[in-house]
């Protein structure tokens, strides 16, 4: 038996003038399972 494949999460990160700001949507997905953060 093999394993789903997993994806996972996005995160996006931008550095503006010496200051950084980071957002992510907490989602992983597992075939066909998805789970929200």
């Amino acid at each position: 038996m093999s394993l789903p494949d997993v994806h996972a999460t996005t995160v996006l990160a931008v550095r503006r003038d010496g200051r950084v700001a980071m957002g992510g949507d907490g989602q992983v997905t597992m075939g066909d399972t998805v789970v929200k953060g």
